[in-house]
């Protein structure tokens, strides 16, 4: 059975504020990434965006036959998606006889989610956020460069290529949730990266970072193994920059 991978995050800056969606759908030995905006949305809206783009992608495609299997480090995406089946029996209504937020956007999901599933077979796998999973790591860096109005070119192409992309000795094995390297909590600090309101700066010790970034919204923070692991982490995040 052929296998196709679907990466999906969604990004807003003000949750509501200026947003932005990001896939990477891996078919055969092809790539295709997708990325778009929205003004005044929130991070749930883009995340649901992000997964419409991907399977409208799917469905022009007609891909047939397949095992599709969708990543997401969104927890609202995929309660979502389990409850799908008993918002539409109930009209849309929750268990507590609520209207469910962001219907319209719900029912493209259910739509679409219905017509791919009658030519494939579907899995979902849950993914951790900024876990150094490779491509998680690079659709929020799509969705995050849109909701920044700065979009990042995005790659159509083979899977030889899309690999050059990325820094020299970053491996990925897709039917794996984690690089396939030693657990990065288990290394000692070189140093600690913090991202607050776009401006990166290194630190020597767990508490000063954590000073910097504790109660700042949209904080970013990562542990450096080595010098080099903390350059990649710099220019990595220099995508984000507002």
């Amino acid at each position: 059975m052929k296998r196709i991978f679907v990466f999906t995050d969604g990004s807003s800056r003000g949750n509501p504020g200026p947003g932005g969606f990001g896939a990477a759908i891996l078919i055969d030995d092809f790539v295709f990434e997708i990325g778009g905006k929205e003004e005044e949305v929130t991070n749930n809206q883009m995340e649901m965006q992000a997964l419409i783009a991907a399977l409208s992608f799917l469905m022009r495609r007609e891909t047939k036959g397949a095992e599709v299997t969708f990543y997401t480090d969104s927890s609202y995406l995929l309660l979502g998606i389990q409850s799908l089946t008993n918002w539409v029996k109930n009209n849309w209504q929750t268990k507590t006889k609520e209207n469910v937020k962001n219907r319209d956007r719900w029912e493209k999901i259910f739509d679409l989610l219905e017509k791919v599933e009658k030519l494939n077979k579907i899995k979902w796998q849950k993914v951790s956020s900024h876990q150094g999973v490779i491509l998680n790591e690079r659709v929020d860096l799509i969705a995050t460069s849109f909701a920044l109005n700065r979009p990042m070119e995005l790659f159509a192409g083979t899977f030889g290529d899309y690999k050059k992309i990325f820094p020299a000795g970053e491996e990925f094995d897709l039917t794996r949730t984690k690089k396939p390297m030693t657990k990065r909590s288990h290394k000692s600090a070189y140093s600690y990266v913090s991202m607050v309101n776009g401006k990166i700066m290194t630190h020597k010790t767990w508490i000063e970072c954590e000073k910097r970034v504790r109660g700042q919204s949209g904080a970013r923070f990562r542990k450096a193994l080595d010098a080099a692991d903390e350059k990649h982490i710099i220019e990595e995040w220099s995508h984000y920059r507002g």
